[in-house]
């Protein structure tokens, strides 16, 4: 049975205990705000809380920094013009006739006809190369003494033909009589102290060379009536000289001494016939029964350098020596002028 008494006391119960809260909502609402109050207080008192001005630097407006411009792109050698020179010049007079030319610092090489031709004296070239490998490997210096023999005595062009047996010289000149005087004893004397032409012919392939060989002595005419000739080509040679005049060759002191002695080569009468001022490291080749007419070339000045190669065989010596002048005085010009 329902109780109004203990139904209005239980509602009296509740309504007091609903007062009793909402009583403390203002209470708690000022606690918060003086909690807050005293957060703020303390956070202003402390130091790093004090406003302190402080310069704060403006970025920079200014463009950002450029990147590092771009090298300039390589030359491109101009074939084209070299191609019309060598047709009006080498290759315009009757013979075998091949051309290399290269300039340092400049992209591309003009390549005319390369192919095996008889090499003559610029197979010398790769006898010094062969010499200079060896001794840059310790197995002789060119301070060694050598006595001439009459063993040794061959014709052709040089002068120690005309040496006593029983001269004594020096490694060192025989090598420069081999380089500036084309001397055929001074060569076959070199050739022997690299030990022979399976030397040579080792480091041909060293070098990279595709079409050198050397199966003959110089002034063997056995051997080249048996058909044993020095061959080479201008791309050959035009690889010796580029490595040579870059220092590539043996090393950069063995190379040194390889320019200078091609330096004070005394036949100009080819390629540098015609150039005044040019720094000229050549190296030539005679032989008048075949025809044969070859400079090999490094040509300077201040303007750069290049390397020019002609050989020619079959042909006309004046022709051909005329020719081989008035190529190198043209691309001298075209290369070298400006």
């Amino acid at each position: 049975m329902y109780c109004q008494e203990c139904g209005a006391l239980l509602v009296a119960k509740k309504n007091h205990q609903r007062k009793q809260r909402h009583q403390w909502w203002p209470v708690l609402g000022v606690a918060i705000v003086l909690v807050i109050a005293g957060l703020w207080w303390v956070k202003q008192q402390s130091p790093r809380a004090q406003h302190i001005p402080v310069k704060v630097a403006r970025q920079s407006q200014s463009a950002p920094p450029a990147s590092a411009p771009k090298p300039a792109p390589t030359p491109t050698l101009p074939t084209k013009q070299l191609q019309q020179i060598a047709q009006k010049t080498v290759l315009a007079v009757p013979g075998t006739n091949s051309v290399y030319v290269k300039k340092f610092a400049t992209a591309g090489t003009y390549v005319a006809n390369n192919r095996p031709q008889r090499a003559a004296s610029v197979i010398k070239l790769f006898i010094m190369a062969t010499a200079f490998q060896q001794i840059a490997a310790g197995k002789f210096t060119l301070n060694e003494p050598y006595t001439l023999t009459a063993a040794d005595k061959v014709g052709g062009s040089g002068v120690m033909q005309g040496f006593s047996v029983g001269t004594k010289v020096t490694l060192a000149q025989v090598m420069q009589y081999m380089m500036d005087d084309s001397d055929n004893v001074a060569s076959n004397i070199m050739l022997a102290k690299v030990g022979g032409l399976a030397a040579v012919n080792a480091e041909c392939r060293h070098i990279g060379t595709k079409d050198t060989i050397m199966a003959r002595k110089l002034m063997d005419m056995q051997a080249l009536a048996a058909g044993h000739d020095n061959m080479t080509s201008v791309a050959d040679l035009g690889k010796l000289l580029s490595k040579l005049y870059q220092h590539r060759l043996v090393s950069p002191a063995a190379d040194t001494q390889m320019l200078a002695l091609l330096a004070q080569n005394k036949n100009h009468t080819k390629l540098p016939a015609q150039l005044t001022g040019a720094k000229v490291y050549n190296k030539t080749g005679e032989f008048g029964d075949y025809g044969v007419q070859n400079d090999a070339a490094i040509i300077a000045n201040d303007h750069g350098a290049f390397v020019a190669v002609v050989l020619a065989q079959g042909g006309a010596q004046q022709a051909q020596i005329q020719a081989q002048s008035n190529f190198g005085a043209q691309v001298y010009a075209q290369l070298l002028s400006r």
